[in-house]
């Protein structure tokens, strides 16, 4: 039974890491876009991207504390 569980446990750790590399890499594709545009597009962009990578970070920040569980 505490090898199904720490499997779990392991299990879910690596699929919430690459959930989080994923949203990262939205993110990255983002910024990468708004590079291309210019003026307020490009600052909106940009500015959504800042939101989502703080959002993400302290998301992590919770699941590492044990805060959240995905």
């Amino acid at each position: 039974m505490k090898l199904i569980f720490f499997n779990c446990i392991v299990n879910n750790l690596y699929v919430t890491w690459l959930g989080e590399r994923a949203i990262r890499e939205c993110i990255d594709e983002g910024r990468a876009v708004a590079d291309k545009c210019s003026g307020p597009e490009r600052s909106v962009i940009l500015q959504i991207c800042d939101e989502l990578d703080e959002l993400t970070k302290e998301l992590a920040d919770m699941m590492r504390r044990g805060k959240v569980c995905l």
